[in-house]
């Protein structure tokens, strides 16, 4: 099996790498949110509880690739997570990432599951602050509760990761059969 969390604040590049990691391992990836908010159609908060339910549902599925910021109530994706792997681009990045994504989605160059307006905008600037105020506190518990963690700081790290993924899930393969 091939159960990795990628696992990051907003606009560390989560998403990104999740799709591209689904090609390249061929092994499907889910969003947090869904687990959250229900499909894009429905658009509901489900309790701690559904959330659990919904993310237990899609661990019977084997491997797989989930990515998302942190919450609560997938604290146990440590425990069911082969790999955490916690991407940490620079505070600058992400803050030019976070901008850029704002424009795109206005003039229609990008999609996305919420209304992109100037208070989501504001919301993810906050939301990123936040994070870097938490830093300690999350860095100590990604330690303490996650089976393998790699922090992931520079893109050039991630090309042998993958590559290191890639044979260590081929040889699962292999001894499967």
């Amino acid at each position: 099996m091939m159960k990795i969390w990628m696992i990051g604040s907003v606009a560390s590049g989560k998403t990104t790498l999740a799709r591209k990691w689904q090609q390249e391992l061929g092994i499907p990836y889910f969003e947090l949110d869904i687990f959250v908010h229900g499909p894009k159609e429905d658009r509901f908060k489900r309790s701690k509880k559904e959330q659990w339910h919904e993310i237990k549902e899609m661990d019977k599925a084997g491997n797989w690739i989930v990515e998302g910021t942190y919450r609560e109530s997938y604290h146990d994706l440590f425990r069911l997570a082969d790999w955490v792997i916690f991407l940490d681009p620079p505070l600058a990045l992400r803050k030019k990432r976070i901008w850029r994504r704002y424009l795109k989605q206005k003039w229609g160059l990008e999609k996305s599951h919420y209304s992109s307006n100037l208070k989501m905008l504001q919301a993810m600037y906050r939301w990123t602050k936040a994070f870097e105020k938490n830093r300690p506190a999350f860095l100590e518990m990604l330690e303490r509760d996650s089976n393998h963690y790699i922090c992931i700081q520079d893109e050039t790290e991630l090309e042998p990761l993958l590559e290191h993924l890639k044979d260590s899930l081929s040889k699962k393969m292999t001894e499967k059969d």
